[in-house]
């Protein structure tokens, strides 16, 4: 039996990527995956695809920028399991060009909102629950 064995995982990103491949692997592991981002086809794919292994998953639409979306993403994965035993504060996103050719309103501001605000928020939201 994994150590991880019914642990409930939060995974933010998760729609793609290292946050895909890390549902994967901790469904593997025997943990309840939350499986969080905006591309809700996705999610439900890769939930699927995890209860078609045998896991348990579950998909949670949210846009990690919307601290309301937030805060229901974490009481949802509360109410369905009572707790929240590891974050994988995953999501994010990139801009492919040079730093000057970047719209501060578009690109600059939705980097910092995404890449570090919201990341810290989610954590702070987190260790209420932990």
């Amino acid at each position: 039996m994994s150590s991880l064995e019914n642990k409930v995982v939060l995974i933010t990103g998760a729609s793609s990527g290292f946050g895909e491949d890390a549902a994967l692997l901790f469904a593997k592991e025997g943990c309840k995956v939350v499986l969080a981002a905006r591309r809700l086809d996705r999610l439900q794919n890769l939930a699927a695809k995890i209860q078609e292994l045998g896991g348990e998953a579950i998909a949670v639409p949210v846009d990690i920028i919307d601290p309301a979306e937030v805060d229901n993403m974490v009481q949802t994965t509360i109410d369905l399991y009572g707790q929240i035993d590891i974050l994988f504060n995953n999501a994010g996103i990139g801009r492919v060009d040079w730093f000057e050719n970047h719209s501060v309103e578009r690109d600059i501001n939705t980097l910092v909102q995404v890449n570090l605000i919201a990341l810290c928020r989610l954590h702070a939201r987190f260790a209420v629950h932990a």
